[in-house]
């Protein structure tokens, strides 16, 4: 059985701003695209309309519909942040590290070595953890300049 066409009626200032996020200025795709959805429906056009427009899947119609319909404005358009995975060293760890690999390298090399920078940081107790493998190292310093 075919879902019955339900349309949102959009707030004279969510048009507006539906509209110059889609018009104006750079954001992200998704957004856009939400935006757009949310711009068709409330012009009229039908699910397979604005499937066949903004070529995405009825799901993802439905969805940010819904989203609207149940969350509002904002949360249909903008993701919520996501919790991912905690930083396993500090800002204060990396700013020793970085420190560390600014300052003069110990007597016998030419430069700091990432390896060389790893089993520094162990020896003078800047990581919590008692370890830190040189690629980690790599990319504390990849961050700055």
């Amino acid at each position: 059985m075919a879902r019955k066409h339900s349309f949102i009626k959009l707030k004279d200032s969510e048009f507006e701003e539906l509209t110059t996020l889609v018009n104006v200025g750079t954001h992200p795709s998704r957004e856009i695209r939400r935006a757009r959805i949310l711009l068709l429906n409330h012009q009229g056009y039908t699910s397979d309309q604005v499937v066949d427009i903004l070529r995405c899947s009825k799901l993802t119609f439905y969805n940010i519909v819904n989203k609207y319909k149940e969350e509002g404005f904002d949360n249909a358009i903008i993701d919520k942040p996501r919790s991912g995975r905690p930083p396993v060293y500090s800002g204060k760890e990396r700013a020793k590290v970085t420190a560390l690999a600014c300052s003069d390298a110990p007597k016998g090399y030419a430069k700091w070595s990432v390896r060389l920078l790893a089993h520094k940081a162990v020896e003078l107790d800047y990581v919590n953890n008692g370890a830190i493998c040189p690629a980690t190292i790599h990319r504390i310093l990849k961050k700055t300049t």
